[in-house]
């Protein structure tokens, strides 16, 4: 085959050589190539030039670029082929191979001949679609569907203009789709049709726009017919294909989850995973297996199926990009929400066989919680236990679905159901995904009782992880607040777990299936030793402790009895550790009795457990533990169980025995004798408490006055904080009596193993500062076994001036005696880097042993302690501390977790669930044990002075453990648990420094808001240190004042409102005393941060202090504290007044008197009356005004910032002399200004608008001021040089302008000035971008003055212009084509030209307006309908494109994008203008029908509403449509669903709407009548009669002398007739039979009353709610006028409903449907006042609101909406309002309707208890509503009301609403 390749190789080199020398003989020339095609032989010509094409060299040589470079495009090429040939398709094939090579030649390296390729494309899709169809009909050959297919994937490649065009034009029929998709034999892969199929339907994907990827995935068959075949596709093209419809389809924002559901089906979804199992290209046929090498089909195979996986985890996993769905009710709701994914789940079969289908199916489980149930049914019929392969994987798929399912799942719906008592329901979903029956029931009892090993080891596994989810699961519903029932759990395993006696008896039962087998290859293998055993004893540890019935304990405590000594027989293993572990666990959670410690078992198994431990098994130590514990020596003493197992581990290997032999001897000794050691302890304890050196406090460096101050304060720490510390532990029995048992060891110099370990132990718990006064007292108590090396080590720290560090009996290498030689060496100066320390703990391995950490830990801390308590902790010993703490956090910080689910730690809890929990454990241990011990929290002294050097080293340690606390302690609530000691201390300094009878100056340097920040402090803590602080003489110190400054902004964060306002004024009163001698400028600022968040505190403030403020006026922070109390109270508006008046200097202050005119509305209306004081202003400051009038770069700061202010004072005080004298500046100004400078144009805006006012009115200064802004606004949009944000304010300014112009048609001034030519120039080159907001003003702006300029119907030349240059802008196609708010903007230009210049109007402009119709009721469509209508009424003709086709299809049928090219339109069928309505929107439009909509008359513009259509064009459109003469189908009429809305404009206000809609249907009649198309055209036509006699009659019955008018249909009858029409054609709907039956059986309709309401309401059927509700949404939707109501009260309609509703007939979605009737009812015009009065609506609505439960949201949102509609004005409609709120529905967008209800009536109405029901509704709502509570608390009081009109977020509104409802009603009180 090689060899073949190689010659097949040579051969193509041939031939291009041969071609190149073709070429190079004869020479290729363009014009006699041109010529050729005209000729005979142009198919060799072609032919030729397509060889040529393909092997070029040289640039010389490229025949594609020489041909493109000259005049001739593709047209030339195509012209030779004849339209109307179509049986020799020879020469067409061989053009349309030359295009295809020249479009793909342009794509890729031509782009300069673009033009020309789109140009060619557009001919060839208008002049040969007949040929292309041709090529891919079935009569086709495959040659000519590969050529046509690779040429249609280049025009597609093109433009996403021209795919769209090809999508449109080309269609392929079902066998034409089968036939391009079917395998053949090709000789290779990339020319056959089905790749060449492939590959066209992918260019549309990659270059087609999102409404064409649309377009094509809307087409059945498409992309269906492809998915299939990829079986035996080529891996590449397979990668493609997924890889393109997963970032084109998938990833594509535009294509909604409906599509991607129709597109991707059970069936296609099924094709797709069985690509896991991919053939190959070769595979299509059965006898070709031999032809592929296994190693590049494994090869391809594997990249096929990561591509396949990838592409599926994307489509079924994901909720953003795939088809899954968020069930809320986790599939208890009985509705499947994932239909398509339960369809594929179901055809499975045995997914677990397949990797990648099984990972599949777990992800889609994972994700859908809701199809577990459902798929692990299917499981069912694999789970029989058996010994194989198969079965194992079927138990592993399980056990991995029901682990893959997270309950965060659960949380929302745990948290609801648990509201409402729906308990049960959240019990079996949590039942269902944790221990499903399925597996229980038939693995459960026939899995642990089977004959193989293996089967009971596997069926063991699965219920451990079973029980242990459901654990899990537990715990995580008690973190939510939520807890199961225990009784109900218990119930469901007793009933579906196996009996634990059955597990038990299978301990060492013998294999007998293994016996006379001969093979076992098929067989799942056996586990190791030991392994069934460890399994085993964890299933019944879950027992008993998830539930102890089912285990028998005298049972068990014998099976017990005899396991412990067999276990401890066996020849240990790797699970020998964990074995015994779990048996001494169930031996103690079974009956404690069985391990006395006075039994021999107890022994045995206690050192045996030492053993393990010894050998490092955390298992072991973990039950050694517990072994301990329940043997009751330890009891009191819980901290001293880890350091003797850590003390253990330090013994050497040799003596460890006997070690653990004395230990357990000590234990079983204490059992028979612990009388006479708990006298030793009392004896110790009454020592130790009359031991007075444990107790020492060092007295403070100073004066022995000052500490008898402190003691006559008889100050103490309050007993919440000694409650909050770690209390001191005594000495267990155990310690006591290995201290005094056995004999004293004499030789010092060589010390024993258990002296040694006793030694280690003491010292540890030395170190932990617990209880050191007793330990002292036990070790100095005659015949104590402690070597006299640790009595002495232990007298140093107690009687010594300077300890001695750890010697013997602790080896030099213990760690224990390294640290502390370290630390208490003497050294004179301090490293930069304690390298000491460092090299230290990398000589030692502690990085995986916590307790040794924790150890070193203690000592460290205890050093420090201790030497600061005797003044003896250097700087050097300080830093040495501190590095060694933090050097063993973060060693701490590394450590790896532990183990997980397969220690005993998971058997109890599910712990450590992330790397981050283990290692909070350890760091958080040993930050909690140090920082809320006694000692250090006492040494804790923030206020020592700088004189007590201990003290502060020590606190400064204490503080930089709190950082580290703060770094580490992730969770808030262990982290304050481990702060509040030190808090309390601090804040109790702080409390006695502060509220201290004496002023004595208190020295110290330490910046106190550093502390504090490491705590928690909540609302009341800050406010109890702001009050003690604020009035303590001490704030005249600067280390207070710091503190103050960060308690005040702290407060402000907080929004603290707790604060007293005597500490504010206390503060004011300070700083009105000391602001000359001290800098209090953050003090104010503090202060001002403070007032901004609490304003109430603003009252306690007086009047002498604002005068303060402006005295202080030379500095900034007391003029922005002055405008913020201005703002918020006005009351200080006649201080300010006086005080200004009376102090020359605050008037000349102008920054202070300009930011305090500027503050607020209120004081510029209050200021703006006092002209004496606005011409003093005036007078000192207008030439500062007139100078940077003249000058803008003059400009002081105080004006750039009070520009409202400045403003004011010219306003008043500006004359005409100043206008006329600076009027020349201003003009030179702004010629000059190139950048917006949006202070200068508002200061001369209030220049020319107060001439303009003091002239009465002349607006010859308004132009003027025009004039100038116009060249502005000219050069700085051309030039660039100015932010869109300061742009806005010019055409802001000009349509002021405009706004004070007497007539728009003043502005005639500035017609044919160059000016005005380029303002409009501008205005279009900007307008049309629509990229910023000025871009969008430009538009409306020339709009707004083209209509002054310019005379209605002038046909001025100007206007034309401006016409020609709008339609003729680069952007006018995009932009009226699509869909942005710059299309509104030139809509309403257009129209305005065309009124001005109505012979701009040419018949080529119809269809760019028809493309950009929409045919809907939006803003745009209605001005679009308006200019077609001047376009005809100006006699352009539209006859040529009727019937109209619109938007899209407009655009495609007109080839509007197309420029300059000639296109041959054909007349559009009436099927494709039908085909164009939308069934949805059409029904939308029958339920909101516009009845004020005239047809003729299109002036009034209908509110903005692009989800219906218009009926002014859609029903002109059908009558010309069914015009006698057009060939319509009427069943297309009917089927397309029009006639539905042509019966409901027979309910219109406007008489010529409802003729056109009855002249449309008497043109359908008569359509009707000349078809037959069955038996439905009897109906039809019956239907129309029925109508037609109804209509009659009402014509008869009305009997007024009155001009003509067509008769005016309820629009409840039309909504009813229009519905109807939709559901006849419907067979297979509920109401098809009744609505027939009704139709057919009468000869006349009945128009004055509720067509068929009482049958359908009391309907009998099966199906009767659906009959009930249908006519419910009919009332509903119908009803919209007066007529509609009087039709009702004839019907007894609200009496029925109303009734009804307390019915217990009427079910939830009735209720919903009366209340929805009722809403419509009231929103008719007076309508509202006959209910109430008449029905009393307002009763039945409280007695509504009364029974609604907590289960009916639906319910109580629709009655919400109700209440809604009510008349403000009824007296009782409060007390509704109120009376609802406990029933309203817990989501914010029901909440802010509810205050929008509440805002519109008189909150005075409510009282204070009302409102604080609403703010603790809002705040189950909102969660956080503090501010609201705050102003409730303190009445509102100088707050100020905020402005919602521009607030688009839900909840930020609804927060300010509910504020002003309370200020509303805080004023009004």
């Amino acid at each position: 085959m090689r060899q073949m390749a190689l010659k097949g190789l040579k051969r193509r080199a041939s031939i291009a050589d041969s071609v190149h020398r073709e070429k190079k003989s004869k020479g290729f020339s363009v014009n006699s190539f041109l010529n050729s095609l005209q000729q005979p032989e142009c198919l060799t010509s072609l032919k030729s030039f397509v060889n040529l094409s393909k092997s070029f060299e040289t640039v010389d040589d490229d025949v594609v670029k020489e041909y493109l470079a000259s005049d001739a495009g593709l047209e030339e090429i195509l012209k030779c082929v004849n339209v109307n040939e179509k049986k020799n398709l020879a020469l067409a094939t061989a053009a349309f191979s030359a295009v295809r090579v020249i479009l793909m030649r342009i794509l890729s390296d031509l782009p300069q001949f673009y033009i020309k390729a789109e140009v060619g494309c557009r001919y060839l899709l208008r002049a040969f679609l007949p040929i292309i169809n041709t090529m891919l009909s079935l009569n086709s050959n495959a040659h000519q569907r590969k050529i046509v297919l690779r040429l249609l994937t280049a025009v597609v490649t093109v433009s996403s203009e021209l795919a769209h065009e090809v999508a449109v034009q080309i269609t392929l029929s079902p066998p034409v789709l089968e036939l391009l998709v079917k395998h053949s034999q090709a000789s290779e892969e990339k020319h056959n049709v089905r790749s060449c199929f492939i590959h066209y339907l992918l260019s549309f994907f990659v270059s087609g726009s999102d409404f064409t990827i649309r377009l094509l995935l809307d087409r059945k068959g498409y992309i269906n017919s492809i998915i299939p075949g990829l079986l035996y596709d080529s891996a590449d093209l397979v990668v493609l294909v997924l890889a393109t419809l997963r970032s084109k389809v998938l990833e594509n924002p535009s294509v909604s989850k409906t599509n991607k559901l129709r597109t991707f089906s059970v069936p296609i979804i099924r094709s797709l995973i069985g690509l896991y199992e991919w053939k190959g290209p070769q595979k299509w046929k059965e006898d070709a297996d031999s032809l592929i090498q296994q190693t590049d089909e494994q090869e391809g195979k594997s990249v096929v199926c990561e591509s396949v996986h990838e592409f599926l985890i994307v489509l079924c996993t994901s909720r953003k990009h795939g088809i899954a769905f968020i069930d809320k009710t986790l599939g208890t709701s009985g509705n499947k929400q994932n239909p398509v994914l339960y369809g594929v789940l179901q055809g499975l079969d045995q997914p677990w066989d397949n990797v990648f289908t099984s990972e599949l199916v777990v992800k889609i489980l994972q994700l859908c919680p809701d199809l577990v149930k459902s798929t692990l049914a299917n499981t069912e019929s694999f789970l029989p236990p058996r010994p194989s392969i198969k079965w194992e994987k079927t138990v592993s798929f399980v056990e991995k679905v029901v682990t893959s399912v997270e309950p965060e799942h659960l949380k929302s719906f745990a948290e609801s159901a648990h509201k409402n008592a729906h308990d049960n329901r959240l019990l079996s979903l949590v039942l269902a995904l944790t221990v499903p029956t399925v597996p229980l029931r038939v693995v459960g009892e026939a899995g642990v009782t089977h004959s193989h090993l293996a089967v009971r080891h596997r069926t063991v596994l699965l219920l451990v992880s079973l029980l242990l989810r459901l654990r899990y699961y537990q715990m995580k519903l008690l973190h939510w607040g939520v807890s199961l029932s225990a009784d109900a759990v218990s119930a469901y395993l007793i009933q579906h777990l196996p009996d634990a006696q059955l597990i038990h008896q299978t301990w060492g039962k013998q294999d007998d299936s293994l016996v006379g087998q001969d093979d076992r290859n098929d067989g799942p293998s056996l586990p190791d030793a030991g392994d069934y055993e460890c399994a085993l004893l964890q299933l019944l540890l879950l027992y008993q402790q998830m539930c102890p019935q089912l285990i028998d304990i005298a049972v068990m405590s014998q099976w017990i009895c005899s396991l412990l000594p067999n276990l401890l027989e066996l020849q240990p293993n790797k699970d020998f550790p964990l074995m015994l572990a779990r048996a001494t666990f169930l031996s103690l959670s079974t009956d404690s009795s069985i391990l006395k410690p006075d039994s021999e078992i107890f022994r045995k198994v206690s050192l045996a457990l030492f053993s393990l431990v010894a050998q490092g098994s955390k298992p072991a130590r973990q039950a050694l533990s517990a072994l301990f514990e329940a043997s009751g020596q330890l009891e009191g003493a819980q901290r001293e169980l880890p350091v003797w197992l850590h003390s253990y581990t330090t013994v050497v290997p040799d003596s460890q025995q006997e070690v653990a032999s004395f230990i357990v001897n000590t234990i079983q000794h204490l059992a028979h004798d612990s009388a006479s050691y708990l006298k030793i302890l009392q004896s110790a304890e009454e020592e130790a408490s009359t031991f007075q050196t444990d107790a020492l406090h060092h007295v403070p460096a100073g004066s022995l006055q000052e500490l008898l101050d402190d003691l006559m304060e008889d100050h103490h720490t309050p007993t919440c904080m000694a409650r909050t510390m770690e209390n001191h532990e005594s000495s267990s029995l155990l310690l006591v009596a290995a201290l005094f048992t056995g004999k004293e060891d004499s030789d010092e110099d060589c010390v024993g193993a258990v002296p040694y370990f006793l030694s280690h132990v003491v010292v540890c718990l030395f170190h932990q500062q617990a209880s050191p006064s007793l330990l002292s007292s036990l070790v100095h108590m005659p015949h104590c076994r402690l070597p006299p090396a640790v009595v002495s080590y232990i007298d140093s720290w107690f009687k010594s001036p300077v300890a001695h560090p750890l010697g013997k009996p602790f080896p030099p290498s213990c760690p224990l005696r390294k640290l502390s030689k370290k630390l208490l060496k003497t050294d004179t100066h301090i490293d930069e880097k304690p390298l000491a320390i460092v090299n230290f703990f990398d000589s030692m391995e502690v990085n995986d042993d916590p307790e040794l950490i924790m150890s070193l830990f203690d000592q460290t801390l205890f050093y420090a302690s201790r030497l600061a308590m005797h003044n003896a902790l250097t700087l050097v010993v300080y830093e040495k501390c501190k590095y060694t703490l933090q050097h063993l956090m973060e060693i701490a910080n590394k450590l790896e977790q532990p183990e997980q689910l397969s220690g005993l730690s998971s058997i109890d809890c599910v712990v450590f669930e992330t790397a981050s929990a283990a290692q909070e454990f350890v760091v958080e241990n040993c930050l909690k044990v140090a920082l809320r011990n006694k000692n250090v929290v006492e040494m804790f002294n923030p206020l020592c002075n700088d004189q007590q050097q201990s003290d502060m080293l020590m606190t400064d340690l204490i503080c930089f453990l709190m950082s580290s606390a703060n770094c580490f302690v992730r969770n808030k609530s262990n982290l304050c648990n481990i702060l509040d000691p030190l808090k309390m201390k601090f804040m109790s300094e702080i409390v006695r420094q502060t509220s201290s009878k004496r002023k004595r100056s208190t020295e110290f340097t330490r910046d106190l808001s550093n502390i504090l920040v490491c705590f928690t402090l909540e609302h009341h803590e800050v406010a109890s240190l702001l009050d003690a602080v604020a009035l303590s003489p001490l704030i005249c110190l600067p280390q207070w004042q710091k503190l103050l400054e960060y308690l005040l902004k702290k407060a402000a964060y907080l929004k603290c409102g707790q604060v007293a306002g005597s500490s504010i004024a206390a503060l004011a009163e300070f700083l009105m005393t000391t602001s000359d001698k001290a800098n209090t400028v953050g003090i104010q600022d503090s202060i001002r941060l403070l007032l901004s968040e609490c304003p109430h505190l603003i009252g306690s403030l007086p009047q002498s202090f604002f005068k303060f403020l402006l005295k202080q006026h030379s500095k900034d922070s007391a003029t922005m504290l002055s405008v913020l109390l201005l703002r918020h109270n006005p009351g200080f508006l006649s201080s300010f007044r006086r005080t200004v008046l009376k102090k020359m200097d605050i008037l000349q202050c102008a920054s202070l008197v300009f930011s305090l005119l500027t503050c607020s509305s209120h004081v510029q209306n209050e200021m703006s009356k006092d002209d004496e004081f606005l011409r003093k202003l005036y007078e000192l400051h207008g030439p500062d005004i007139h100078k940077s009038i003249k000058k803008p770069s003059k400009a002081k700061s105080w004006m750039l910032t009070n520009v409202p202010g400045v403003t004011l004072v010219l306003d008043k005080c500006f004359d005409h002399e100043t206008y006329s004298k600076i009027l020349p500046a201003i003009s030179e100004n702004i010629t000059q200004m190139t950048v917006v400078d949006q202070f200068y144009l508002n200061l001369i805006k209030a220049v020319f608008f107060n001439a303009w006012k003091n002239e009465n009115k002349n607006t010859e200064h308004i132009l003027s001021f025009v004039k100038m802004l116009l060249p502005l606004i000219v050069r700085v949009l051309e030039e660039g040089t100015t932010s869109a944000a300061d742009l806005v304010i010019l055409p802001e300014l000009i349509n002021n302008c405009a706004d004070k112009l007497n007539s728009l048609t003043e502005l005639k001034v500035l017609k044919g000035t160059q000016l005005w030519f380029n303002f409009c120039r501008v205005c279009l080159k900007f307008g049309l971008q629509n990229e910023n907001e000025y871009h969008s003003m430009l538009l409306p702006l020339l709009t707004r003055f083209i209509s002054g300029v310019y005379e209605e119907n002038s046909n001025s030349a100007e206007a034309v212009k401006l016409f020609q240059m709008t339609v003729s802008h680069s952007r006018f196609l995009s932009v009226v084509l699509g869909k942005t708010q710059a299309k509104g903007n030139l809509v309403r230009l257009l129209l305005m030209l065309a009124t001005r210049a109505p012979s701009v109007m040419l018949p080529e402009h119809v269809p760019v307006l028809l493309g950009a119709y929409g045919a809907t009721l939006s803003s745009t469509d209605q001005l679009i309908l308006q200019l077609l209508q001047k376009y005809e009424s100006s006699g352009v003709t539209l006859e040529r494109c009727q019937p109209y086709l619109w938007g899209e299809a407009a655009v495609n049928h007109y080839s509007v994008r197309v420029q300059g090219s000639s296109s041959l339109w054909q007349q559009p069928h009436a099927n494709q203008v039908l085909d164009m309505l939308d069934s949805a929107v059409l029904q939308t439009t029958v339920s909101r029908f516009p009845c004020e909509r005239d047809v003729q008359v299109l002036n009034n513009m209908h509110h903005d509403d692009s989800s219906i259509y218009d009926p002014a064009f859609i029903l002109p459109l059908l009558s010309k449509l069914l015009a006698p003469e057009s060939p319509v189908r009427p069943q297309k009429v009917i089927h397309s669903d029009a006639l539905a809305l042509v019966l409901a404009a027979l309910g219109s206000e406007c008489n010529t709407t409802r003729s056109a809609a009855w002249h449309v249907i008497g043109q359908l009649y008569t359509h009707l009548e000349a078809t037959n198309f069955g038996k439905e055209r009897h109906l039809w036509l019956h239907l129309l009669d029925v109508i037609r006699c109804g209509a009659a009659d009402i014509m008869k019955s009305d009997k007024s002398d009155t001009e003509f008018v067509t008769p005016k249909l309820s629009c409840i009858v039309t909504t009813f007739l229009a519905r109807a029409s939709l559901l006849i054609s419907q067979p297979l709907h509920p109401l098809y039979q009744p609505l027939h039956n009704f139709i057919l059986a009468k000869s006349s309709l009945y128009l004055l009353s509720i067509p068929e309401f009482l049958p359908l309401f009391h309907s009998s059927d099966l199906q009767h709610s659906i009959h009930r509700q249908w006519i419910l949404e009919v009332i509903r939707d119908g009803l919209k006028s007066p007529q509609d109501i009087e039709l009702c009260f004839r019907c007894v309609l609200f009496k029925l409903l109303l009734d009804y509703y307390f019915s217990i007939l009427a079910d939830t979605e009735t209720k919903v449907l009366i209340v929805s009737v009722l809403e419509s009812a009231l929103k008719v015009p007076g309508a509202a006042k006959l209910l109430t009065n008449s029905y009393s609506v307002i009763v039945w609505m409280m007695a509504a609101v009364d029974r609604l439960t907590s289960s009916e949201t639906g319910l109580a949102r629709a009655l919400l909406g109700a209440i809604a509609t009510l008349p403000v004005t009824l007296p009782s409609l409060p007390a509704l309002l109120i009376n609802f709120l406990t029933h309203l529905p817990a989501t914010v967008l029901d909440l802010c309707k509810y205050l929008e209800v509440l805002m519109s009536i008189k909150v005075n109405l409510l009282d204070r208890k009302h409102l604080n029901t609403l703010v603790n509704k809002a705040e189950e709502i909102l969660n956080n509503v503090d501010d609201c509570k705050m102003l409730l608390k303190y009445d509102g009081k100088f707050y100020i009301q905020e402005n919602i009109k521009d607030i688009q977020h839900e909840e930020e509104r609804t927060k300010l609403l509910l504020k002003n409802i309370i200020l509303s009603w805080c004023c009004d009180k």
